[in-house]
C-alpha cells in the first residue's frame, strides 16, 4: 500500500511495505485515515489517532475503556510490552486530544466544541507513528538484522 501524506504543505510519499512493514495493515489503516483528513479536518484526524490508539491497545491485550489500557499499559512490568517514558506520557495526550475533539462541552445554555488545530493533529499523528515503531518496527527490524549478522559472524565466534 502507497500513500501520500497530507497533514502539511510538502507532502512525504509513505510506503507501507517500507517504513510500516511490520506493522498490522488494518491498524496502519486507520492510522491512513487520520492522515489523509488531517488537513481538511484536524479535529476528526485527532478522533481518527484516538481509535487507531485504542485498537492498537486492545490488539496487544489491554482490555477496558481507553483511559483504563493507557493506565495498564503504564504500570505494565513485562519487559516485552513495555513503553518508553514518552510513549506513556504521549498516548495519554492522543487520549484527551481525541475526547476533546470528539465530545462536545455542554453547559446550561448551549454546546461547543473545542477547535484542534492542525498542529495538534498532526502531533497525534506523530506519536501513532512512534509507537507503531517503538512496538512493532523498531524490534523486529534488530531482531532480523541480529539473526543475519549472527549467522555471517558465526564462523569468527
Amino acid at each position: 500500500m502507497v500513500t501520500d501524506i497530507h497533514c502539511d504543505d510538502n507532502p512525504v510519499h509513505l510506503d507501507h511495505n517500507s517504513e510500516f512493514l511490520h506493522t498490522p495493515p488494518e491498524i496502519f489503516d486507520l492510522y491512513l485515515q487520520a492522515d489523509n483528513i488531517c488537513f481538511d479536518s484536524p479535529r476528526g484526524s485527532a478522533v481518527l489517532c484516538r481509535c487507531c490508539l485504542e485498537q492498537f491497545l486492545a490488539r496487544i491485550g489491554y482490555r477496558g475503556s481507553l483511559k483504563k489500557k493507557i493506565r495498564q499499559m503504564q504500570r505494565e512490568t513485562n519487559v516485552n510490552r513495555s513503553f518508553s517514558s514518552y510513549i506513556r506520557d504521549a498516548m495519554e495526550f492522543v487520549r484527551i486530544v481525541g475526547n476533546v475533539a470528539a465530545h462536545p462541552r455542554y453547559d446550561s445554555k448551549s454546546c461547543t466544541t473545542a477547535e484542534i488545530e492542525q498542529e495538534m493533529a498532526e502531533l497525534c499523528l506523530e506519536i501513532i507513528r512512534d509507537v507503531f515503531k517503538e512496538y512493532y518496527e523498531k524490534p523486529l527490524r534488530f531482531e532480523q538484522a541480529r539473526m543475519t549478522y549472527e549467522r555471517e559472524l558465526s564462523s569468527f565466534l
